[in-house]
């Protein structure tokens, strides 16, 4: 009877540990993007100096074991170029000297739209391969960044960048 009770208890305990996080979804202006339910919210807000030309509105992220997540909405005091933007972002990885074997494994226009860029980064940090996924969207005068940092072998976090991504939307106004 008792090692019943005791492979009842051990099944409780696995099966609670395994609890799937649920989405979350957050807005932006007129943009909704769904996000893992565990991500903080102002995660990077006061963390990082930007130019006076920008402002952070409202961030999420997390930092797991294996990566780094990052969804941020800055609004700018002047219209924003999306390929500078992009092109910032690939010349910040690649100058980085603590980085090595730098390689841009993708870009492009996000599903054609002109307004939305997305690319892939691999570099060595360390001994492991590491994927830097960020993607981009001009809304007017704000943007929209979604920056996952993560071991290239992560099935996992491809899956969840992935899936913040395609949750995007336009919001109707009505």
């Amino acid at each position: 009877m008792n090692k019943k009770l005791l492979y009842i208890l051990l099944i409780t305990i696995i099966l609670s540990s395994c609890k799937k996080i649920e989405n979350i979804t957050i807005i932006f202006d007129d943009i909704t993007i769904d996000i893992p339910e565990n991500f903080e919210q102002n995660y990077i807000n006061n963390m990082i100096e930007y130019n006076p030309n920008f402002k952070i509105i409202d961030s999420y992220g997390i930092e797991t074991k294996t990566s780094i997540y990052n969804v941020s909405y800055t609004k700018s005091n002047y219209p924003i170029d999306i390929l500078a933007s992009k092109e910032g972002i690939i010349n910040g990885v690649i100058n980085n000297k603590v980085l090595k074997e730098v390689k841009v494994e993708k870009e492009g226009y996000y599903k054609e739209q002109t307004n939305a860029y997305d690319m892939l980064i691999s570099y060595y940090y360390g001994p492991n391969k590491t994927y830097q996924r960020s993607f981009i969207m001009i809304n007017g005068n704000n943007i929209i960044q979604i920056t996952a940092i993560y071991n290239a072998n992560s099935k996992k976090d491809d899956k969840t960048i992935n899936g913040i991504i395609n949750s995007i939307k336009q919001r109707d106004n009505n």
